[in-house]
């Protein structure tokens, strides 16, 4: 519940900040705009146009990142290179989608037992997670469009719904002051955060927020990439760009600004101490807190759990379909991977983090893992940039820039043949 930024408050925060000043106080809303801002969803863009092009335009068959960089490079996709690149997809695919679900058990099956009073413990953490895998399962069999649609239009109803009803019961006028001041502190401040190193320090904020945050959002690249690219025909360039790095941030913008304004109030307040409950008994008690001290908080918290569950699923089916999508070669434009394929993704996507869960895995290897996978990833989106402005080069390099749109006629939109 827009927490991430509260972490300036602890100790070392970022751009050398006083831990629990004021001045750390008016930066934390400004750095969880930037980690989940401009440049995360930039980076989901740059694969998704490439991938995009490769397989609507250039009708490449194989929706899956080892088919694009063979494109690329020529490496085959069923080779050593092209084997690697699927290996090391599935593994971040995994391991990302792991920690999510594990967090969001945990964080799921704490809120459950402040609402009711059943125990947290792990009988109620496998019942949450086989129940999302149900839901989850059943939306992968029914497709796409019957399936994962309706849960993710549910899910973008249920995040607007429950971010009004904060701004509207809560401190509105302090929620849209802190927003637009922290808007403008990013904006101002956004090339010392991109940079921002801490040489004279010990550097433990740009590794465990900055650095972790650009890695998280690489490792779920290439599946959103693949996942885009399905669902964006008949799209133009511009509108995947815009509708990803402008309509993702801005909506993340929305309800970080109005969720974690609240809980900076709430401290400011001295309603509840927010940094002190994260530190001492986690982020799950200090959502809890927080839920409950809204009006009517206890129907607030039990609506914050459906949409927890529905974005779990539909999170989950869409790693489903493009782990599935990846598995199956030589998948040509329209075409969906064969259900059965899906339901055993399924069901490996829900047994993994469930012995994660059993044995308890430490969090903190699990993250060091996708941090490590993930790195290659960067050399790949780097891969994908390259091979987009090589293609569009070739496809319409010899054209003068005024004859480019006649070229491509703008009622099919650019996903079409290129010309030549």
């Amino acid at each position: 519940m827009g927490l991430s930024g509260l972490g300036l408050l602890l100790p070392d925060p970022g751009l050398n900040l006083q831990p629990e000043s004021a001045e750390a106080l008016h930066h934390a809303l400004a750095y969880s705009f930037f980690h989940s801002g401009l440049i995360a969803w930039a980076l989901y863009a740059i694969g998704a146009v490439a991938m995009g092009y490769h397989y609507h335009v250039r009708k490449r068959p194989g929706l899956s990142l080892a088919a694009v960089v063979e494109a690329v490079t020529g490496f085959k996709s069923s080779g050593p290179v092209g084997r690697l690149i699927d290996l090391l997809f599935m593994l971040c695919m995994f391991g990302a989608l792991t920690i999510s679900l594990v967090l969001t058990a945990l964080t799921f099956a704490k809120l459950l037992s402040i609402l009711t009073g059943w125990p947290d413990n792990f009988m109620m953490q496998l019942t949450i997670i086989i129940s999302v895998a149900m839901v989850f399962t059943v939306s992968s069999w029914l497709g796409m469009d019957s399936g994962m649609k309706r849960l993710s239009e549910m899910v973008c109803w249920g995040v607007v719904l429950l971010t009004l009803y904060v701004l509207l019961t809560g401190p509105t006028r302090f929620i849209i002051n802190y927003s637009v001041e922290s808007l403008g502190i990013m904006a101002s401040q956004f090339i010392r955060m991109s940079l921002f190193t801490d040489p004279l320090g010990n550097g433990q904020f740009s590794r465990e927020w900055t650095a972790f945050y650009w890695l998280w959002w690489i490792s779920y690249a290439p599946g959103v990439a693949l996942f885009v690219a399905r669902v964006s025909r008949g799209r133009s360039i511009r509108e995947v760009i815009l509708a990803m790095v402008v309509g993702g941030a801005s909506g993340m913008w929305f309800v970080y600004g109005v969720l974690e304004s609240y809980s900076v109030h709430a401290f400011a307040s001295q309603l509840i101490d927010v940094p002190q409950v994260l530190s001492r008994q986690g982020g799950e008690v200090a959502i809890g807190l927080l839920l409950q001290s809204l009006p009517a908080g206890s129907w607030v918290m039990a609506f914050y759990l459906l949409v927890m569950a529905i974005f779990l699923a539909a999170h989950m089916d869409a790693v489903g379909y493009a782990v599935t999508a990846t598995c199956t070669r030589q998948l040509r434009e329209g075409q969906d991977p064969a259900p059965a394929d899906r339901l055993f993704w399924c069901l490996m996507l829900t047994l993994v983090p469930l012995v994660m869960v059993f044995i308890k895995a430490p969090l903190n290897t699990m993250k060091t893992a996708v941090i490590v996978t993930a790195l290659p990833f960067s050399v790949v989106l780097a891969l994908l940039l390259y091979g987009l402005i090589r293609w569009l080069r070739e496809d319409y390099g010899h054209l003068p820039a005024e004859q480019i749109a006649q070229a491509v006629p703008a009622a099919a939109g650019p996903w079409n043949e290129p010309a030549r």
